[in-house]
């Protein structure tokens, strides 16, 4: 008697939660003392019967995707042939970026998933390295103040560079109009710590209805270059130039045989390299001006994805990509 008893508390409970946010679709699953136990949307989520206030949330089982990752590091001495090291910067994680910051730190930013924390799941963080990439510490989610309350979804694929004056200005993916999903633009904001940015006014290029994913900037003299992949196998890059960083003209788009433009852009000596996707899992093009890309010849670890590189104080190069777990 005392278990069904119970079982309808349970019940009640599910529904009166139910009721209360309609836009969840809350399984039951148990209960234990005063907490009741529900799975909505792969979420296990616990509830305090007497108060009704969710207590924790813990993620389960989830497709395939990029939470199935982890980013660790590889190196090279000539920036085209790339060892793994066997060091992790996160469990779990997606898209990188790497730059130094004011102090002379390696900043590593990402999309972070990790499993033990729904309220970080899906978000940008970073992780810091003072001794030039042999160890991080743990990834802190960074904040974005001044996104506008419509935006679909939290900002994704980041992308950092250290402005003059020592502050960092992230470029992001974002949808800031609910009611127009499908069409995501890239935004910016700027920070002095890499942690609590400020949303930039403005958006820094779109092309609706076309998606816009994944921005890659580099800053050669006084003119700004921004990179952006189109989403389709083979298709050419977007190319656009600024002088400030904010305000964008585009350019013709940018085609190189079996270069990917998903990945970051990097000085190196004679000009610029860009690490792309591609097959194995690496591609790279090389460039004197920023616009006029050739095709190289590299070597990489297998099963590499989404890297990031940078050259360190040594003249080596360090680079942070997904490795299955």
């Amino acid at each position: 008697m005392q278990r069904s008893i119970g079982r309808w508390a349970c019940v009640l409970t599910l529904a009166l939660w139910a009721a209360a946010e309609p836009s969840l679709q809350p399984m039951w699953l148990g209960q234990e003392g005063g907490v009741v136990y529900v799975v909505e949307h792969g979420v296990l989520v616990c509830i305090d019967l007497k108060t009704m206030q969710v207590l924790a949330r813990r993620t389960l089982l989830r497709g395939p995707g990029p939470w199935d990752n982890r980013l660790v590091v590889a190196r090279s001495d000539d920036g085209l042939s790339f060892t793994g090291t066997g060091v992790t910067v996160a469990e779990g994680g997606g898209v990188p970026d790497l730059m130094y910051d004011a102090q002379g730190r390696l900043v590593a930013i990402f999309q972070y998933f990790p499993q033990d924390s729904e309220e970080e799941f899906d978000h940008i963080a970073v992780a810091f390295s003072t001794d030039e990439g042999q160890s991080w510490t743990k990834p802190r989610v960074i904040s974005i103040s001044g996104l506008p309350a419509t935006a679909a979804r939290a900002p994704c694929d980041p992308d950092l560079v250290l402005l003059a004056d020592g502050r960092v200005r992230l470029y992001f993916t974002c949808d800031v109009h609910a009611d127009r999903r499908g069409t995501p633009r890239t935004l910016s904001a700027v920070a002095e710590d890499c942690l609590s940015f400020q949303l930039e006014e403005g958006e820094r290029f779109a092309d609706p209805p076309h998606p816009v994913l994944d921005p890659s900037a580099l800053r050669i003299g006084d003119t700004w270059h921004l990179y952006v992949p189109r989403m389709a196998p083979g298709a050419p890059a977007y190319h656009l130039v600024s002088g400030d960083g904010l305000q964008f003209r585009r350019l013709d788009d940018i085609r190189v045989p079996g270069v990917d433009f998903r990945g970051n852009v990097v000085p190196v000596p004679g000009g610029y390299r860009f690490f792309g996707c591609g097959q194995p899992g690496l591609s790279t093009a090389f460039s004197q001006d920023g616009s006029q890309w050739r095709p190289e010849r590299t070597r990489a670890v297998p099963g590499l994805g989404d890297p990031a590189v940078i050259r360190l104080k040594d003249g080596t190069y360090l680079m942070v990509h997904m490795e299955r777990r």
